[in-house]
């Protein structure tokens, strides 16, 4: 609230604050019915076969908790939300015609019809891609025993692949 939205309104005044995406459709999705759906799903791909169960496969997956900024948190939020995202779509969708909350029915509804909107699909891959991308250069970075030849390495791959 006083940190950097204040700075950016200080320097840019016909900014718009837009409350963070993923908070509200935390706000708005029950992982519940999130999680219910999505076993519901897998159980029906593992009878046919369209995917395959053993160790360490098909992890439960979530939306990551509202707040952490770590570009890493990023990727994980963006590539859980591809996964989940007939999920999240059936969820929400729930909620719009049998919400118990006029507000959540309402939320629901405008989060649907956001979700469904092409150019949202098309940024959500666009950024999962430039989020891959950075990921592997901010984990090489992070190692505790890393050689600045590699992370120079690294870093000419990530601005190569950026810039194709």
């Amino acid at each position: 609230m006083n940190g950097l939205k204040a700075l950016i309104f200080q320097e840019t005044p016909c900014t718009y604050y837009i409350h963070c995406f993923a908070h509200q459709l935390q706000l708005t999705l029950r992982r519940d019915q999130l999680r219910d759906h999505t076993t519901e799903m897998l159980k029906q791909l593992l009878e046919s076969g369209e995917v395959q169960s053993g160790k360490g496969m098909n992890q439960e997956r979530g939306l990551q908790s509202p707040g952490n900024t770590r570009w890493g948190s990023h990727f994980r939020t963006l590539d859980n939300f591809l996964v989940l995202f007939s999920s999240i779509a059936h969820v929400l969708d729930a909620i719009k015609c049998g919400g118990s909350n006029p507000n959540d029915r309402l939320q629901a509804r405008a989060f649907l019809s956001m979700i469904n909107q092409f150019e949202f699909v098309f940024l959500l891959h666009l950024m999962l891609k430039i989020l891959v991308m950075s990921n592997e250069l901010s984990v090489a970075l992070q190692r505790r025993k890393q050689d600045i030849v590699n992370v120079m390495v690294f870093l000419d791959i990530t601005n190569k692949d950026c810039n194709c």
